[in-house]
């Protein structure tokens, strides 16, 4: 990956938006909190090209592809552990059958515990993408 797509990596998550020179702060708190860098570091890297050390860089973009695979199958199956019923069962079993795994897997793919291979990973995203869509 180079500097140019690290950078709309990260944008992209952050919110970043070039004209009005904003971002959402939870966000970049988030970026801050993981990785122990300040909100100007983060910043820079959505808007500027800087090349962070590679280790960093493969490190943030692993870490913002998880979050944003977390977020896409929560969003999905309506994830909420503190309510009763915490998840729409028929979604996580549709889930888990399309992909060949227990529903405790779909579970544990969001907290966190557990997660598919990056490519499988993908797969499952633009699955969802394309089921919120109504495709």
């Amino acid at each position: 990956m180079d500097i140019k797509d690290f950078k709309e990596v990260v944008a992209k998550y952050i919110g970043y938006n070039s004209s009005a020179i904003s971002w959402d702060d939870e966000m970049v708190k988030d970026l801050c909190v993981e990785f122990d860098v300040s909100k100007a570091t983060v910043v820079k890297w959505a808007s500027y090209p800087v090349k962070p050390a590679e280790v960093v860089k493969e490190d943030v973009i692993e870490y913002i592809l998880k979050e944003n695979f977390k977020s896409a199958v929560a969003g999905y199956i309506w994830y909420d552990p503190s309510a009763s019923i915490p998840y729409n069962e028929g979604k996580a079993w549709n889930l888990a059958g399309k992909f060949g795994v227990p529903k405790s897997t779909v579970i544990r793919w969001i907290s966190g515990k557990a997660r598919p291979h990056p490519l499988i990973r993908q797969q499952i995203v633009e699955y969802i993408h394309k089921q919120n869509a109504g495709l």
